[in-house]
């Protein structure tokens, strides 16, 4: 049989054969259909526009810095820390003149603890006795002794307690040294003498004066003595004539020696009176150094009550009491009644920096400090900045300090309250970089690779 006569040809569904070029005039109308149909914009545009959208995300890339950072912990401390107000007896509390929050300036009274002594008294001693010292001090011991003589009362308080046997030692000083001022005894008889060496002085400018008259009489009587010698040897005059004039010279002459004693005696008497004068001085001096003497040791007596029975601050800054206090309370030695926050308390953080990316670290860098104690979704983050590394590691580390610029205030504008040691996370930013540099720098390690 032929092998032509073997293949079948196609028939269509009735039985009737089917002719190829029905069957290419088919498929060639399909496709004429699929080439002739427009397609939509996305099959269109679709390269473009995804190149499009490339080349944006890179352009945006490039302006989009993602900073690498370098993790840590550190715990917050302060340069000038907040200063303690301890109890420095047991007692009960008497008065609380400050309350928690109050802004202090140095020696602001804070508390009083109880005692015998009023400590109002106390103070108004305090207060006398540094003005004595400024007075005696600057050549003004006379205003002491107005006060001693106007206010005897105020000299002489009540309700001094401890203080007093101190009070009555430095009083009896007081009283002594003020007879040296003023109108005292010492003073009046430092007048005296004074007085006494003006009238010495004034007699010896009379004596001076007299010597002076005597000195001429002298001359004259010489003079009238060589006349009657020559008239005499003349025989002008009587020998009885010429020996008058010779004992009138010599009279005269018997003056002088008298007046020199009368001004050496003169002389004298002045410099006894100086030195009554110096010997008064002197013990006008030692008396000042007694009674300054006794004003410290009455000062220091006032000072060391002060620092038993009452709390001052030490330091400018805000009260924050530890308790909650009220007159009444007792109180035992050692304890403390809270503290004094500095205004300016410098705080900074200490942290140990690990190993992991230690060469990217420098000082000046910035960092952000998240306290554990204050949520920052809450409060926010501390700004901050690499202060110091320390050259030599320890067994966890690198240390380090970082200072912070605005304090405790976080970049949501609240202030967090200062607590020594509180921990948080830092996060140091060691590079700035671009999002695009992040990519490129993937691609050539990639490729490294």
């Amino acid at each position: 049989m032929p092998i032509e006569n073997t293949i079948q040809q196609p028939h269509a569904l009735n039985g009737t054969p089917v002719r190829p070029s029905d069957t290419l005039a088919e498929h060639e109308d399909a496709w004429m259909g699929i080439i002739s149909r427009r397609p939509p914009w996305v099959v269109r545009w679709g390269i473009s526009l995804f190149f499009v959208m490339v080349c944006v995300l890179l352009g945006i890339s490039w302006f989009i810095r993602y900073p690498d950072r370098v993790s840590a912990r550190g715990k917050l401390l302060a340069q000038y820390p907040p200063q303690p107000l301890l109890a420095r007896t047991d007692g009960r509390l008497l008065h609380l003149l400050q309350q928690e929050g109050d802004t202090l300036q140095t020696g602001d009274l804070i508390a009083v603890l109880q005692s015998t002594t009023d400590y109002l008294s106390a103070l108004n001693q305090k207060a006398i006795a540094d003005s004595f010292l400024l007075w005696v001090t600057t050549g003004r011991s006379y205003q002491i002794a107005a006060l001693y003589n106007q206010s005897s009362g105020l000299l002489a308080p009540s309700q001094l307690g401890e203080l007093q046997s101190g009070y009555q030692l430095f009083f009896a000083a007081l009283q002594t040294y003020v007879q040296y001022l003023g109108n005292g005894y010492y003073i009046r008889q430092r007048q005296l003498l004074q007085n006494d060496l003006s009238n010495l002085a004034a007699q010896q400018r009379v004596i001076a004066e007299q010597l002076d008259l005597t000195l001429q009489e002298v001359k004259l009587a010489g003079e009238n003595f060589k006349v009657s010698e020559t008239l005499s040897k003349q025989s002008v005059i009587a020998p009885v004539e010429y020996r008058n004039e010779a004992g009138k010279w010599l009279g005269k002459q018997l003056q002088m020696p008298q007046l020199k004693n009368v001004q050496l005696a003169n002389a004298a008497q002045r410099l006894e009176k100086l030195k009554q004068i110096d010997a008064l001085e002197n013990d006008i001096v030692q008396q000042k150094a007694i009674f300054v003497q006794a004003l410290q040791n009455w000062r220091s007596a006032i000072a060391a009550w002060e620092q038993q029975y009452m709390v001052y601050a030490p330091c400018n800054g805000r009260l924050v009491l530890s308790s909650f206090y009220n007159p009444g309370r007792n109180l035992q030695r050692g304890e403390m009644l809270g503290n004094v926050q500095p205004d300016n308390a410098g705080y900074f953080m200490e942290a140990t920096l690990p190993q992991y990316n230690f060469g990217k670290l420098q000082t000046g860098q910035q960092a952000i400090v998240r306290f554990d104690a204050f949520p920052y979704e809450e409060f926010g983050q501390v700004a901050g900045s690499l202060a110091q590394i320390k050259p030599i590691p320890t067994d966890s580390g690198y240390l380090a300090t970082l200072t912070l610029p605005q304090g405790l205030t976080t970049h949501l504008g609240k202030s967090l309250k200062y607590r020594e040691g509180l921990q948080g996370s830092i996060e140091i930013i060691t590079d700035n970089r671009r999002l695009t540099d992040r990519f490129l720098s993937g691609i050539r390690k990639a490729v490294q690779r």
